[in-house]
Parts: structure tokens; sequence; C-alpha cells
């Protein structure tokens, strides 16, 4: 019965928030509103807060509030003096602004690259309006959504395996 019990808590925490962009694989750049996705069930809070997180120096800064967890997707604008460059980043959705701590998800390790000026005024007359952070913008899949899903099916598969070898 323990063992049922231990299984079903780590079953129900693979299936909450999970950031799906940026990643590993999907960095940010310091030239204007920067893309957020996740995927949530429907037991996470309706709403939550966004920190960036670096890793090397320890500092968090908080980038967006109240957003939407049903929008799945979300165009964040700079803090105030723009975005850090460098790598060892993390998206962290905390509960709310006075809960940093109270982490609902974090992302992979991801870069801040830094575009050149000349190359900013190139890209910004084919970009598209942004949205504001507390708006959010429509979900959209991306390739790291999949590999997320992937290995929470995984855990949740191995788990109940593990819960049925138990018992």
């Amino acid at each position: 019965m323990r063992a049922f019990a231990v299984v079903s808590a780590l079953i129900a925490s693979t299936l909450a928030y999970t950031i799906t962009s940026p990643s590993d694989t999907q960095d940010w750049n310091n030239d204007g509103a920067q893309s957020l996705s996740w995927q949530r069930v429907d037991t996470d809070p309706a709403t939550f807060a966004v920190v960036l997180f670096n890793r090397s120096t320890q500092s968090s800064t908080l980038i967006a509030s109240n957003v939407d967890g049903k929008t799945g997707s979300l165009k964040i604008e700079p803090p105030s003096g723009g975005w850090p460059h460098g790598d060892d980043f993390r998206i962290r959705l905390v509960r709310d602004p006075q809960s940093l701590t109270a982490i609902l998800a974090e992302s992979q390790d991801f870069d801040i690259d830094d575009v050149p000026l000349a190359s900013r005024t190139a890209t910004t007359s084919s970009s598209p309006t942004p949205t504001s952070p507390t708006q959010g913008g429509n979900a959209s899949q991306t390739p790291g959504a999949a590999s997320s899903l992937t290995v929470q099916t995984g855990l949740v598969a191995l788990m109940s395996m593990l819960g049925f070898a138990l018992v």
C-alpha cells in the first residue's frame, strides 16, 4: 500500500507544468521579445509568474507575473536594461511574485545570445508585434514539446511498472 502511494506521488509530479521552450537546443537572444512555451495539466495553478534565473551568478529577475497558464505560450518583453547575454540561464515558473522559491517548473539551461546592433535593425522590420507578458499568445507545437511529452510518458510507464512490481 505504501508503495502505491509513493508511485502515485511520483506519477503526479511528472504531470505538471513543463517548459518546452527555451531549452538547451532553443536559445534566446537579446533582440526584443522572446518566446516561452509550456505544457500543463488541469491540476496546475491557473496563473504563475516567470523568473529568469542565472545559474552562474545565482541571480533571479522577475520578468512576467499573473501569466494565464492555459495559453501555453507567451512573448516576454525584455526587463528594464534589456536582456543580459551569456550562458547558464533558466526560466522558472513560480507560484507568484511573492513566492519566487515556490518553483512550479524549471527549463533546461539555455543561452541568451548577443545580437549585434546591425543585425537587430535588419530583423526588426519583419518581426511580428509581440503580446504583453500578461496576455500570452497562442499555444504552438515546438520541437522540444514532443520530446518532453515522450520523456513524461516514459516516466509514467516506468513508475507504473515499478508500482506493480512492488505490489
